[in-house]
């Protein structure tokens, strides 16, 4: 399915769920914004957990700078697993007007972050249901 009207599919899952690759398979097109590219430097990935807050801040401010261009589709490509991890997305999204699902990937394909596997499986177990947001169709 493509979206038709203007889109915001929040990805949902551990490290490791397939969430960017889903993207890249599913929505070549969309707007990516995650907390991920501000540790990317030069093609390589360096995570340092003490500068998480501002990796957050500058997906936010991404999202922000992609809905006020009223960018067709864009997805949020981070972990998300409470509600309040993504509601500042959703809030935004639903004031600019547009339409919000969210994609959950629960199977862990490859972690390719090196974050623990004690880490990966709390979060996988912690990951809150929403059964207010609508899901992306397939």
């Amino acid at each position: 399915m493509t979206a038709s009207k203007k889109t915001v599919i929040l990805l949902r899952g551990s490290p490791g769920s397939g969430k960017s690759t889903w993207i890249s398979a599913h929505l070549p097109d969309a707007t990516v914004v995650s907390a991920d590219k501000f540790f990317e430097r030069g093609g390589t990935y360096k995570f340092d957990g003490k500068l998480l807050k501002y990796a957050h801040e500058s997906s936010q401010t991404a999202f922000k700078a992609a809905l006020a261009r009223g960018d067709a589709l864009v997805a949020v490509d981070n972990t998300n697993i409470h509600k309040g991890n993504y509601q500042f997305y959703v809030t935004e999204a639903t004031k600019a007007g547009y339409e919000v699902y969210q994609k959950v990937l629960t199977t862990v394909f490859q972690n390719v972050h090196g974050v623990p596997e004690d880490k990966v499986t709390r979060m996988r177990d912690l990951m809150e249901v929403d059964t207010y947001l609508p899901h992306w169709p397939e």
